[in-house]
């Protein structure tokens, strides 16, 4: 392997093992000491038998070539101007060439780089991970992580042509020179990009699902472990960096321990710092990330996505967006959410429960959306309401926010009297159990039912709406009794 000289900060690597028929990786991964984040993701969920989803590493398109640009930017706008050091560095090292244009130390978010070794003109690293990206259907994500914890280019503010000849370590064993027909920044990432796409796609691995055994370092003196590789996006991993962390990696974030291995762990930690985290839960993660993916085409208003799919819990899933989120869930599905209803969501989110729906539009302009125990309503003049489940039935039957109840005054009350359920309108109440079902009360016969307890009273739950005879008389049955009105004589109460 070739090592860094002295006059930079030290850096931990992996760079790759390459035979004749695949590649390895070398365990140093490079990070400079003062790049490393001490709030850095936990290891403690580090599987190394599922490093990243099958899905997250074919998400191609995760990224356009502007975001990867951004990225890149906002991880190192090649701000270093010190001139002197570029002279001292070049007259000590003639062999080694670094870029030094406009004043400044030309890195990686602005270098050019042509076919081979030619570096000042030809496409951006952002076009060159873009297109490799879209070609061999592999996330740029993946490559630009592979790319830092293999050489550090991300974050390094003053490359040379050699760190961009062995870009991501392909080609580059341990116990020999780098091949160089494999040299040059474009090469590098394209071909980092076909071998990842190669067994991800079914193609040959040396460590397929399953059990295998995994060193902790090239020295077999270090040891090693029986892994159950779950998917193929980890065994594509290991084809590219054989070696997983010991215990002693792990406990160290991004520092070293003794016979540690690096390659596959920042990865982990690089991906989860960088773009959100890796899925953990094998099938039910690949099937809540393809679901939220098919959401996300139709989703327009969300805007650019900040995080990838990540965990809630073991059944729930979310992506967070600029404008909203989408959420999966098994039994619910994909479903996006944003704007006002978003934020009424939030307050209720306890009650709610996920979304089952998007936004739906009624014919007078009103917005609302369905979720597991109700809906949220939004309108230009009144802003946003609630409703629960076990009132919505009954209030959409009687006409909704037109009918004579109004819009809900109350997000709605459980663990009432034999388990029962209220919610509170501008014009009277409907009340639920599971014996009597949901009611309403309003009027007349809502103020003398006020009067007797409601329902800690002695005439119980409603069990049934308003009921009008011939002759105009109104009541409505409760549990223990009845409740009459007429214009002319009142309320009066029957009890049972």
């Amino acid at each position: 392997m070739t090592r860094r000289v002295n006059y930079r900060a030290i850096w931990f690597r992996s760079l790759a093992v390459f035979t004749a028929v695949f590649l390895f990786t070398v365990l140093i991964n490079v990070r400079k000491q003062d790049d490393i984040n001490a709030d850095a993701a936990s290891l403690a969920k580090f599987n190394p038998g599922y490093i990243i989803s099958d899905f997250q590493m074919k998400h191609y398109n995760s990224m356009t070539e502007a975001e990867i640009q951004k990225f890149l930017t906002s991880k190192n706008n090649c701000s270093n101007k010190d001139e002197a050091l570029y002279k001292r560095l070049s007259a000590n090292n003639p062999n080694i060439k670094w870029h030094f244009e406009k004043g400044h130390f030309i890195c990686l978010s602005e270098e050019l780089f042509g076919d081979g070794e030619v570096i000042g003109k030809g496409e951006t690293a952002a076009h060159i991970i873009w297109q490799a990206a879209q070609d061999y259907k592999i996330n740029p994500q993946v490559l630009i992580v592979l790319l830092q914890k293999e050489t550090g280019l991300i974050t390094d503010k003053i490359p040379n042509n050699f760190d961009y000849r062995k870009a991501t370590g392909y080609g580059c064993p341990d116990t020999a020179p780098c091949s160089e027909k494999y040299y040059g920044f474009k090469n590098q990432v394209r071909k980092a990009a076909a071998l990842f796409s190669e067994v991800v796609s079914g193609g040959w691995t040396n460590y397929p699902l399953g059990k295998n055994y995994i060193q902790y370092n090239p020295s077999a003196s270090c040891g090693g472990s029986v892994v159950e590789i779950k998917n193929l996006a980890t065994s594509a991993l290991y084809r590219y960096t054989p070696y997983q962390p010991n215990a002693g990696a792990l406990a160290a974030g991004y520092g070293t321990a003794a016979c540690g291995a690096y390659g596959n762990r920042n990865f982990y930690l690089y991906f989860q710092d960088w773009f959100g985290g890796i899925l953990d839960e094998g099938v039910k993660a690949g099937k809540a990330e393809a679901a939220i993916e098919a959401r996300e085409k139709g989703a327009k208003v969300l805007g650019r996505a900040k995080t990838n799919v990540k965990k809630i819990n073991e059944n729930n899933y979310y992506k967070e967006f600029e404008n909203g989120y989408i959420y999966w869930t098994e039994k619910t599905g994909a479903w996006d959410i944003s704007g006002g209803i978003l934020a009424e969501w939030k307050r209720v989110q306890k009650d709610f429960g996920y979304p089952t729906s998007s936004e739906i539009v009624d014919k007078s302009g009103t917005v609302h959306q369905t979720f597991e125990n109700g809906s949220i309503y939004w309108d230009s003049k009144t802003g946003t309401w609630v409703i629960r489940g076990f009132a919505e039935k009954k209030w959409v039957e009687l006409g909704g926010v037109k009918s004579k109840l109004g819009k809900p005054t109350n997000d709605g009350v459980c663990g009432l009297v034999n388990n029962g359920c209220y919610q509170g309108f501008e014009n009277g109440n409907i009340y639920w159990t599971e014996k009597t079902g949901s009611f309403d009360v309003s009027g007349g016969i809502y103020y003398k039912y006020h009067q007797t307890g409601t329902e800690w009273g002695t005439l119980g739950y409603p069990t049934s709406s308003e009921i009008v005879d011939k002759s105009g008389t109104v009541h409505q049955t409760f549990e223990n009794g009845s409740i009459y009105w007429d214009s002319k004589t009142g309320t009066r109460v029957d009890k049972k």
